[in-house]
């Protein structure tokens, strides 16, 4: 079977006295190839990475990888996928993760197309709070998607895929690269301003667009994102929730009467979501009145 790995044999990990066998193909990126592997001894089963490291030096991947390794190890928090250990072989490097068997959310995506209002701040505080954790360490995912999130027996979301996350060394610190997964990438990147925690909320934002409507919105349409010139599709949705969706993804609505095409594109931080945000009663203590509300809905 094509599958099943031109190397199933995986090095013993001697540091740990461990052994693992290669099992069921899981996928694949740019430089490594993810399966099921499990522990001889044990019979604990983990998604196993195995990266080229041929692959790594030719593309001078091997300082991101290791990168990667280090913030994702040093990081421990019940939304954040487990990370259990790394080690060496001539060929390639492996790192061993927790494995979910409920797969991914983008997974939970297709099948369902769209999620209830209710399963929807289920998820969306877990990742709320995943994120804000990642943030205070502090570090910015930078990646987040459907793909990237996981769900356990317990329909626990952990947030893994760390390949792009950056560690900000001082307040401020913004790093100007082109990266992210097109339908959530925010507009501060797009535009080269650079990347601060808020690229995050905007990839948040998007996730729950795409739970709620059943689809992802189009990076194409960012300027209209970015002047809240949107829609949204599904008229079933409950106004509390349009009005959670489009506080993350526009400008600051509670801090104005009228939209101001001209004002800066600015997003909360997830401190503000989490306190304002969709898992509690909806807005109670937001000073910009549904009246007042309405009155920019309709001239959308």
């Amino acid at each position: 079977m094509a599958s099943k790995i031109d190397a199933t044999k995986i090095p013993n990990d001697s540091s740990a006295g461990k052994t693992y066998k290669c099992e069921r193909f899981i996928g694949k990126g740019a430089f490594a190839k993810c399966y099921e592997i499990v522990d001889v001894v044990t019979k604990n089963v983990f998604a196993g990475q195995i990266i080229s490291k041929k692959l790594i030096w030719k593309y001078n991947e091997k300082e991101k990888m290791i990168q990667e390794i280090i913030l994702h190890k040093s990081r421990s928090h019940p939304n954040i996928g487990n990370f259990h250990r790394f080690f060496e072989g001539h060929n390639n490097t492996y790192i061993i993760l927790e494995l979910y068997k409920k797969k991914s959310m983008m997974e939970l995506h297709k099948g369902r197309k769209t999620i209830t209002e209710y399963e929807c701040r289920y998820y969306m505080y877990q990742i709320g709070q995943g994120v804000k954790y990642l943030h205070e360490n502090p570090i910015i995912h930078r990646d987040l998607n459907l793909d990237n999130l996981f769900l356990n027996d317990m329909l626990q979301v952990k947030i893994n895929d760390f390949g792009l996350v950056i560690p900000i060394e001082y307040e401020g610190e913004r790093k100007k690269t082109l990266y992210g997964t097109p339908n959530y990438i925010a507009p501060e990147i797009l535009i080269e301003k650079g990347d601060p925690y808020e690229v995050d909320v905007w990839s948040n934002g998007s996730i729950m667009y795409s739970l709620i409507v059943g689809q992802a919105p189009l990076w194409e349409i960012y300027s209209k994102f970015k002047l809240c010139d949107y829609r949204m599709i599904n008229d079933t949705i409950q106004f509390n929730f349009c009005d959670h969706i489009k506080i993350i993804l526009c400008p600051r609505m509670n801090a104005v009467t009228f939209m101001d095409n001209k004002k800066k594109f600015r997003t909360y931080r997830f401190s503000t979501i989490i306190e304002h945000g969709c898992y509690k009663e909806l807005f109670q203590k937001m000073c910009y009145a549904r009246e007042k509300l309405e009155k920019v809905l309709k001239k959308m």
